[in-house]
C-alpha cells in the first residue's frame, strides 16, 4: 500500500505499507490536521487506483478498506474529522450510488466479450442479443455522465457553502478537473473558484493541501513562454543549496528537470549530452534538477548516465518545485531560459531543441 500526501504523485510515495494477513498499521506526525491517501500498489500498478483520503490528526484511526470496486464499504472511525469525512462519504455515496451503474456497466462488458468470442458468434440470435446488449451498455455510460454531472454540480455548490477541510479538498479536486481540461458536464467558472479559494479558504492558508493549491495557481498564471522563470532553492550533490537564479547569468540556459526513477526523462537527459556539447562553446548552459527522496539516488543516477553539467537535487518536495513549473503530475520535463531569465519554450523533444538553438545561435 502507498501512502502520499493529497494530489502528489503516487509514483512518488511518502512511505510504502506492508499488508499482512489482511492487516496493516502504520504511525505518522503531522503539525496540522492534513489530507493524506492510501493507494493498493497492485491498483497502482495495474493504471487504475481509487485514492482513500484521510485526515492526519492526533489519535488512532482505524480503517476498514476494500478494493476499487467495492470503495463504497471502506469506513473510516476513531477520530473526529475522519468520523466527519466518514459520514460525509455516507452521504454522498448515497445520494449518488456511481457504484451501482459501475457494477452494471462491468457485467454488461464482460457478457458483450463473451458474446463475440462464442462459437454461435455469427448466429442471427446471437446477434440481435449482442446489439442489445451495447445499446444497453450506451444507456449506462450515458446515465454514468448524467450522474457525474450532477455529483460535480453538487460539488461545486458545496465548496461555495464551505470552508473546511473536507471543502478544500473538493475546491482542490475541481481545481484538478479544470487544470485536467476534462469534460465536466457544467459550466464551472474558474474565477469564482479562485476567489472563493483567496477570501473563503484563507482560514486554511497554513494547511498543506492549501500551500499546493496556491502554488498550483501561481504557475498556472507565471509558466508561460515569454514569461520570467520561478526562482527556487535546491541543494547541490554535497548538500548545499543553491539558486536557479545562481546557473542563469546571462546565457541561454537549460534546465533538465529529471528523476532517478524516471527513466524517459534520463534518456532525454543522455539525449542532451550531445547537444551540450555541440552548443556549450556558443554559450549555451545546461543545469540539471532531480526530484529525489535521497542524495545517493540522484548522484549514482547522474553518474550512471554521464551528464557533464551541474545537478541539483528537491528531495521530498521541500521546495513544491514540480508545482511551481506545473510538473506535478510529469516525472520531469525541459525548460529553456533566454539571458534574461524568460522562458523561450518547454515540453520540447531534444530535436525540435537543436533546431530551435540552431537559428537562435544563427541570428545573434
Amino acid at each position: 500500500m502507498i501512502l502520499i500526501r493529497s494530489g502528489e504523485d503516487e509514483r512518488f510515495p511518502i512511505q510504502t505499507i506492508k499488508i499482512a494477513d489482511g492487516s496493516f498499521s502504520f504511525e505518522m506526525e503531522a503539525q496540522d490536521i492534513e489530507w493524506y491517501e492510501l493507494v493498493f500498489s497492485d491498483e497502482f500498478e495495474n493504471g487504475a487506483a481509487k485514492p482513500i483520503s484521510f485526515l492526519a490528526e492526533p489519535g488512532v484511526l482505524l480503517m476498514e478498506l476494500y478494493p476499487m470496486n467495492f470503495h463504497r464499504k471502506n469506513k473510516l472511525k476513531g477520530t473526529p474529522s475522519n468520523e466527519e469525512l466518514d459520514r460525509y462519504n455516507q452521504v454522498v455515496d448515497e445520494k449518488f450510488p456511481f457504484w451501482k451503474l459501475e457494477d452494471s456497466i462491468r457485467a454488461t462488458e464482460i457478457l458483450i466479450d463473451s458474446l463475440r468470442k462464442s462459437t454461435e458468434a455469427d448466429s442471427p440470435d446471437n446477434e440481435r442479443f449482442l446489439l442489445n446488449r451495447i445499446a444497453y451498455l450506451d444507456t449506462l455510460e450515458q446515465a454514468y455522465e448524467e450522474m457525474y454531472s450532477y455529483y460535480l454540480t453538487h460539488m461545486y455548490e458545496e465548496v461555495q457553502s464551505r470552508n473546511d477541510l473536507i471543502g478544500l479538498l473538493k475546491l482542490s479536486n475541481l481545481f484538478n478537473l479544470l487544470n485536467g481540461k476534462h469534460r465536466s458536464g457544467i459550466n464551472i467558472d474558474f474565477s469564482k473558484l479562485k476567489s472563493l479559494f483567496d477570501k473563503q479558504y484563507i482560514v486554511l492558508s497554513n494547511n498543506y493541501l492549501y500551500k499546493n493549491m496556491e502554488t498550483s495557481l501561481i504557475a498556472d498564471e507565471e509558466i508561460a513562454k515569454g514569461e520570467m522563470f520561478i526562482d527556487f532553492e535546491a541543494v547541490d550533490f554535497a548538500g548545499r543549496e543553491h539558486l536557479l537564479s545562481q546557473f542563469i547569468n546571462g546565457k541561454i540556459t537549460i534546465v533538465h528537470f529529471w528523476g532517478s526513477w524516471c527513466l524517459p526523462c534520463r534518456k532525454k537527459g543522455i539525449e542532451l549530452i550531445t547537444l551540450y556539447n555541440d552548443f556549450r562553446e556558443k554559450g549555451l548552459s545546461v543545469v540539471g534538477v532531480a526530484r529525489e527522496r535521497s542524495l545517493r539516488d540522484a548522484i549514482v543516477a547522474a553518474n550512471s548516465d554521464g551528464y557533464p553539467w551541474s545537478n541539483l537535487v528537491e528531495l521530498n518536495d521541500k521546495h513544491r518545485i514540480w508545482r511551481k513549473y506545473k510538473m506535478q503530475n510529469s516525472g520531469g520535463d525541459i525548460f529553456v531560459f533566454d539571458e534574461e531569465g524568460k522562458i523561450i519554450t518547454y515540453s520540447i523533444s531534444v530535436d525540435n531543441l537543436r533546431d530551435l538553438l540552431t537559428n537562435y545561435f544563427e541570428n545573434i
